[in-house]
Protein backbone atom coordinates (compact mmCIF):
# COMPACT_ATOMS: atom_id res chain seq x y z
CA UNK A 1 0.00 0.00 0.00
CA UNK A 2 1.61 3.21 -0.85
CA UNK A 3 1.43 6.24 1.79
CA UNK A 4 -1.60 8.29 1.25
CA UNK A 5 -1.09 12.28 0.69
CA UNK A 6 -0.85 13.90 3.89
CA UNK A 7 1.39 11.46 5.68
CA UNK A 8 5.01 11.64 6.02
CA UNK A 9 7.21 8.66 8.54
CA UNK A 10 10.56 8.10 9.51
CA UNK A 11 12.27 5.36 11.52
CA UNK A 12 14.97 5.98 13.96
CA UNK A 13 16.20 2.87 16.28
CA UNK A 14 13.10 2.31 17.96
CA UNK A 15 10.77 4.96 17.29
CA UNK A 16 8.67 5.48 14.35
CA UNK A 17 7.51 9.20 13.71
CA UNK A 18 4.49 9.64 11.62
CA UNK A 19 3.46 13.00 10.28
CA UNK A 20 0.11 14.06 9.47
CA UNK A 21 -1.25 16.56 7.29
CA UNK A 22 -5.69 16.82 6.73
CA UNK A 23 -6.14 16.37 2.76
CA UNK A 24 -8.59 15.23 0.16
CA UNK A 25 -11.44 16.69 2.07
CA UNK A 26 -11.88 19.93 -0.41
CA UNK A 27 -15.45 19.34 -1.18
CA UNK A 28 -16.54 19.61 2.48
CA UNK A 29 -13.74 22.22 3.57
CA UNK A 30 -15.84 24.12 0.38
CA UNK A 31 -19.03 23.10 1.77
CA UNK A 32 -18.32 24.76 5.37
CA UNK A 33 -16.81 27.56 4.11
CA UNK A 34 -19.95 29.06 2.38
CA UNK A 35 -22.32 28.20 5.06
CA UNK A 36 -20.05 29.80 7.27
CA UNK A 37 -20.00 32.93 5.52
CA UNK A 38 -23.60 33.24 5.09
CA UNK A 39 -24.36 32.56 8.61
CA UNK A 40 -21.64 35.62 9.62
CA UNK A 41 -23.73 36.99 8.10
CA UNK A 42 -26.67 36.53 9.45
CA UNK A 43 -25.13 36.45 13.21
CA UNK A 44 -23.98 40.08 12.61
CA UNK A 45 -27.69 41.10 11.49
CA UNK A 46 -29.27 39.41 14.30
CA UNK A 47 -26.67 40.24 16.86
CA UNK A 48 -26.67 43.64 15.73
CA UNK A 49 -30.48 44.07 15.85
CA UNK A 50 -30.59 42.86 19.72
CA UNK A 51 -28.49 45.70 20.82
CA UNK A 52 -30.61 47.77 19.04
CA UNK A 53 -34.08 47.27 20.19
CA UNK A 54 -34.87 45.03 17.71
CA UNK A 55 -38.49 42.84 18.06
CA UNK A 56 -39.37 39.63 17.43
CA UNK A 57 -42.45 39.07 14.88
CA UNK A 58 -44.46 39.17 17.92
CA UNK A 59 -43.37 41.98 19.15
CA UNK A 60 -41.42 40.93 22.15
CA UNK A 61 -37.81 41.87 22.44
CA UNK A 62 -35.27 39.60 21.12
CA UNK A 63 -34.13 37.56 23.75
CA UNK A 64 -30.31 36.52 24.36
CA UNK A 65 -31.33 32.65 24.03
CA UNK A 66 -32.78 33.37 20.74
CA UNK A 67 -29.53 34.97 19.56
CA UNK A 68 -26.94 32.06 21.19
CA UNK A 69 -29.22 29.71 19.07
CA UNK A 70 -27.75 31.25 15.83
CA UNK A 71 -24.50 32.24 17.64
CA UNK A 72 -23.72 29.15 19.23
CA UNK A 73 -23.54 26.82 16.02
CA UNK A 74 -21.40 29.44 14.25
CA UNK A 75 -18.49 28.58 16.93
CA UNK A 76 -19.25 24.66 16.50
CA UNK A 77 -18.66 25.49 12.33
CA UNK A 78 -16.17 27.75 12.36
CA UNK A 79 -13.65 25.31 14.90
CA UNK A 80 -14.54 22.53 12.34
CA UNK A 81 -13.06 24.88 9.52
CA UNK A 82 -10.46 25.83 10.82
CA UNK A 83 -9.43 21.92 12.51
CA UNK A 84 -10.02 20.25 9.10
CA UNK A 85 -7.87 22.88 7.31
CA UNK A 86 -4.97 23.39 10.24
CA UNK A 87 -4.87 20.54 12.44
CA UNK A 88 -1.37 18.77 12.54
CA UNK A 89 -0.90 15.28 14.38
CA UNK A 90 2.41 13.31 15.29
CA UNK A 91 2.35 9.58 16.23
CA UNK A 92 5.30 8.24 17.90
CA UNK A 93 5.33 4.76 18.20
CA UNK A 94 8.31 3.42 20.68
CA UNK A 95 8.87 0.04 21.92
CA UNK A 96 6.29 0.24 24.28
CA UNK A 97 3.60 3.41 23.74
CA UNK A 98 1.83 5.45 21.37
CA UNK A 99 2.52 8.78 21.87
CA UNK A 100 -0.33 11.20 19.60
CA UNK A 101 0.39 14.77 19.65
CA UNK A 102 -2.02 17.60 17.57
CA UNK A 103 -1.27 20.41 17.01
CA UNK A 104 -3.83 23.58 16.02
CA UNK A 105 -2.78 27.04 15.69
CA UNK A 106 -1.26 27.47 18.82
CA UNK A 107 -3.27 24.97 20.80
CA UNK A 108 -1.32 21.61 21.36
CA UNK A 109 -2.61 18.75 23.64
CA UNK A 110 -1.47 15.18 23.72
CA UNK A 111 -2.16 11.55 24.88
CA UNK A 112 0.06 8.88 25.82
CA UNK A 113 -1.55 5.21 25.19
CA UNK A 114 0.60 2.38 26.01
CA UNK A 115 0.65 -0.62 24.01
CA UNK A 116 -0.46 -3.11 26.38
CA UNK A 117 -3.97 -1.47 27.05
CA UNK A 118 -5.06 -1.52 23.24
CA UNK A 119 -7.69 -4.41 22.94
CA UNK A 120 -9.38 -2.45 19.22
CA UNK A 121 -8.37 -0.71 16.82
CA UNK A 122 -11.38 0.04 14.56
CA UNK A 123 -11.91 2.19 11.21
CA UNK A 124 -15.31 3.94 11.33
CA UNK A 125 -17.13 5.40 8.51
CA UNK A 126 -18.22 9.38 10.01
CA UNK A 127 -19.38 10.94 6.92
CA UNK A 128 -21.88 9.87 3.42
CA UNK A 129 -24.84 8.35 5.20
CA UNK A 130 -28.27 10.18 5.76
CA UNK A 131 -28.27 13.98 5.07
CA UNK A 132 -24.07 13.87 5.13
CA UNK A 133 -23.37 14.30 1.12
CA UNK A 134 -19.67 14.00 2.44
CA UNK A 135 -18.24 10.23 2.30
CA UNK A 136 -15.44 10.19 5.11
CA UNK A 137 -13.99 7.80 7.59
CA UNK A 138 -12.31 7.77 10.96
CA UNK A 139 -9.98 5.63 12.87
CA UNK A 140 -10.64 4.84 17.07
CA UNK A 141 -8.67 2.95 19.30
CA UNK A 142 -9.85 1.47 22.60
CA UNK A 143 -7.57 1.11 25.54
CA UNK A 144 -7.94 0.75 29.21
CA UNK A 145 -5.31 3.52 29.61
CA UNK A 146 -6.45 6.69 31.66
CA UNK A 147 -6.51 9.80 30.38
CA UNK A 148 -5.28 12.60 32.69
CA UNK A 149 -5.18 16.14 30.93
CA UNK A 150 -8.60 18.61 31.46
CA UNK A 151 -8.97 18.14 27.34
CA UNK A 152 -8.86 14.40 27.37
CA UNK A 153 -11.46 14.44 30.12
CA UNK A 154 -13.96 16.71 28.13
CA UNK A 155 -13.70 14.66 25.01
CA UNK A 156 -13.96 11.51 26.72
CA UNK A 157 -17.24 13.10 29.23
CA UNK A 158 -19.65 10.06 27.69
CA UNK A 159 -16.72 7.53 28.59
CA UNK A 160 -16.41 8.45 32.55
CA UNK A 161 -16.58 4.99 34.33
CA UNK A 162 -15.77 2.68 31.73
CA UNK A 163 -12.54 0.77 32.11
CA UNK A 164 -11.33 0.69 28.20
CA UNK A 165 -12.19 3.79 26.32
CA UNK A 166 -12.81 4.37 22.68
CA UNK A 167 -11.16 7.20 20.99
CA UNK A 168 -11.12 8.71 18.29
CA UNK A 169 -7.99 9.55 16.54
CA UNK A 170 -8.51 10.33 13.19
CA UNK A 171 -12.08 11.39 11.58
CA UNK A 172 -13.70 13.31 8.79
CA UNK A 173 -10.85 11.77 6.17
CA UNK A 174 -10.55 9.77 3.05
CA UNK A 175 -10.87 6.28 3.75
CA UNK A 176 -6.59 5.47 2.75
CA UNK A 177 -5.87 8.05 5.63
CA UNK A 178 -7.22 5.70 8.40
CA UNK A 179 -7.25 2.31 6.37
CA UNK A 180 -3.33 3.22 6.47
CA UNK A 181 -2.66 4.65 9.44
CA UNK A 182 -4.80 0.94 10.91
CA UNK A 183 -2.44 -1.57 9.69
CA UNK A 184 0.81 0.30 10.82
CA UNK A 185 -0.85 0.23 14.41
CA UNK A 186 -1.93 -3.04 14.03
CA UNK A 187 1.52 -4.80 13.03
CA UNK A 188 3.20 -2.24 16.23
CA UNK A 189 0.86 -3.21 18.24
CA UNK A 190 -0.54 -7.27 17.26
CA UNK A 191 -4.07 -6.34 17.46
CA UNK A 192 -5.93 -7.38 14.59
CA UNK A 193 -7.23 -4.15 12.53
CA UNK A 194 -11.48 -3.74 11.88
CA UNK A 195 -11.16 -1.93 8.43
CA UNK A 196 -14.67 -0.56 6.24
CA UNK A 197 -15.24 -2.34 3.29
CA UNK A 198 -13.46 -0.28 0.34
CA UNK A 199 -15.34 2.12 -1.16
CA UNK A 200 -13.73 0.71 -4.46
CA UNK A 201 -12.13 -2.37 -4.58
CA UNK A 202 -8.62 -2.34 -5.01
CA UNK A 203 -5.72 -4.81 -3.94
CA UNK A 204 -3.66 -3.60 -1.71
CA UNK A 205 -0.85 -4.61 0.69
CA UNK A 206 0.29 -3.63 3.95
CA UNK A 207 3.07 -0.41 5.25
CA UNK A 208 5.45 -3.26 6.07
CA UNK A 209 8.48 -0.92 5.68
CA UNK A 210 6.45 0.86 8.91
CA UNK A 211 4.98 -1.87 11.10
CA UNK A 212 8.18 -3.71 10.63
CA UNK A 213 10.43 -1.06 12.35
CA UNK A 214 9.08 -3.15 15.50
Amino acid sequence: MDTPDGYTYSVDRDECIIDHSRTGMGCLNLFLGVWLTGWTFGCIFLVHAYFTGGKMEGGDPIPLWFVMAFVGPWFFVAFMLLYSNFARKRFRLTSDTLHIETQLLFLHWSVSIPRETISEIKQIKDGGEGDDSFPSWGLRIRSSALVNTLVHRLVLLNNFGRKNRMRTILARLPYDHSEWLATVLSGWSGVAATLCPKPEAEPTDAPESASRAF
